[in-house]
């Protein structure tokens, strides 16, 4: 659910381009930029794209736990993953305005 929430986050930062998205994804292929430190632009997307994630999994957990679904059934439905995306929607509304902050290195600006 983790890397479905994160995969939200970075079409939600890369809206409307894929192909720029997709070109940089591959640079994460490249062990160079882990040679940049916690610093790095890549390792800073990731980690506000990680956090961003996690606390959308944690609204939508709790928002379903309330309505008394269980566990199991929450990794089970199409609803969960509505419920994601629109999160991340949600949460994409106050980060907006910081795109780029959002997406990797590579990107043309």
């Amino acid at each position: 659910m983790f890397y479905f929430a994160l995969g939200e986050v970075l079409r939600k930062a890369y809206e409307g381009d894929d192909v720029q998205r997709k070109k940089d994804l591959r640079t994460l292929s490249h062990p160079r930029w882990i040679g940049d430190g916690p610093g790095g632009v890549n390792q800073r997307v990731i980690a506000r794209s990680s956090r961003m994630a996690l606390q959308v999994l944690r609204q939508a957990y709790d928002e379903a736990a309330k309505g008394g679904g269980g566990h199991r059934n929450w990794f089970r439905s199409q609803a969960t993953l509505d419920l994601i995306r629109n999160k991340v929607a949600d949460s994409w509304d106050l980060v907006a305005e910081h795109a780029d902050d959002y997406r990797f290195a590579g990107r043309s600006k």
